[in-house]
Formats: structure tokens, sequence, C-alpha cells
């Protein structure tokens, strides 16, 4: 219990890290990585369903909030496709 606690909170520190990059400004010319899709679908294909499709939101979330769309939009198509 202890080992999946710490995991999570890696996931977690791991998409707020990744958040961060994607906001920072460190890319030059109106390019933003989207760095989010693929640590949330590495997430999905390693844990269970449930915790795969919270997640899947969760990045959906803070994806819409790093390009300044109307949130949830990315969190619709992004939790299925992780579930």
């Amino acid at each position: 219990m202890k080992k999946r606690i710490i995991r999570f909170a890696l996931y977690i520190f791991t998409a707020l890290v990744l958040y961060g990059v994607m906001v920072g400004g460190f890319f030059r010319g109106g390019f933003q990585p989207l760095l989010l899709i693929p640590l949330c679908t590495a997430v999905a294909s390693r844990e269970n369903e449930f915790f795969a499709l919270g997640f899947g939101a969760f990045c959906g979330f803070a994806l819409d909030i790093a390009e300044s769309v109307l949130p949830g939009m990315s969190a619709i198509w992004l939790a299925p496709c992780c579930y």
C-alpha cells in the first residue's frame, strides 16, 4: 500500500512538473509541447482502469488550462482514451 501511494504521488508530481514546463515559456515561437498526453498514456498502460481514467481526466483538465481553452474539452477525449 505504501509503494502504491508513493507511485501515485510521483505520477502527480511528474504531471505538475510537465505542466510547469508547458506553461513556463521555455519554448519560443509559439511552440507549446503537449507533454501531458504521453505521460497519461504511459500511466494508463501501467495502472488499473479506474485510476487511469481519473488520471486521464486530471491531465485533460491541466492541458485545457495550459492551452487556455474551454476546461473539459481535452478531458472528454483523454479520459476514455486512457481507460
